[in-house]
C-alpha cells in the first residue's frame, strides 16, 4: 500500500505508475497523475502545439503513410465519421442561422430533412458554382468561416415562396 499525497488517500501499488526512484513508483496516483496531465495541458497550450508540431515535422512520412493505410483500411469507419461530421456541421448551421433554434425562421417548421441555409440576397446558384461542388458541403464552409452574416435558415416551402416573391423563378 502506498499514500497519495495529492488525493490524501492510501491506495495499492497497482494504482501508482512506475518510476525509477522513489520505491519504483510516481508521488501520486494514477488518477490524479492524469488530473495533472491535464490540467498542466490546458495551462500550457503553446508548449503542447510546439511539442505536437515538432513531432509532426519528424515523423510527418511515417504518420502520412500510416494514416493513409489506416483510412484506406478502415472505409465504413471513415465514412460513418465523414456523415456524421458532415450532420453535426449542417445541424450547427441551421441552428446558428435560425436564430438559436433548429427551425424555419419564417415558419418554424423543425423537420431537418426540409431545411436548407438560404443565402438571404440571393446568388446561392452561383455560389455553389464557385465552390465547385467538391463534396465539402456549405454548412461545413460556413462553420469553418465563423457563420458569417448574410444567411438564414428556411424550409424548402419558405424558400420557394422567397424565390417567387424575388421574381427568382418565372411566374406562370
Amino acid at each position: 500500500m502506498r499514500f497519495c499525497p495529492k488525493c490524501k488517500t492510501e491506495k495499492e501499488e497497482s494504482e501508482f505508475y512506475a518510476h525509477r526512484g522513489n520505491g519504483g513508483v510516481q508521488s501520486y496516483c494514477k488518477s490524479c497523475a492524469r488530473q495533472y496531465s491535464i490540467d498542466w495541458a490546458k495551462q500550457h497550450p503553446e508548449v503542447i502545439k510546439r511539442r505536437k508540431k515538432k513531432y509532426y515535422d519528424e515523423h510527418s512520412e511515417a504518420i502520412i503513410k500510416y494514416v493513409g493505410k489506416w483510412q484506406r483500411d478502415n472505409r465504413e469507419e471513415v465514412n460513418k465519421k465523414n456523415r456524421e461530421f458532415a450532420y453535426k456541421c449542417r445541424v450547427e448551421a441551421l441552428t446558428h442561422y435560425g436564430n438559436g433554434k433548429l427551425a424555419c425562421i419564417r415558419c418554424s417548421e423543425s423537420d431537418i430533412r426540409c431545411l436548407s441555409i438560404d443565402h438571404i440576397n440571393g446568388g446561392g446558384n452561383q455560389h455553389r458554382r464557385e465552390l465547385g461542388g467538391k463534396g465539402i458541403k456549405l454548412s461545413q464552409i460556413l462553420r469553418r468561416q465563423g457563420f458569417p452574416e448574410g444567411y438564414q435558415t428556411l424550409c424548402m416551402n419558405c424558400q420557394w415562396k422567397k424565390r417567387y416573391e424575388n421574381h427568382e423563378v418565372g411566374h406562370e
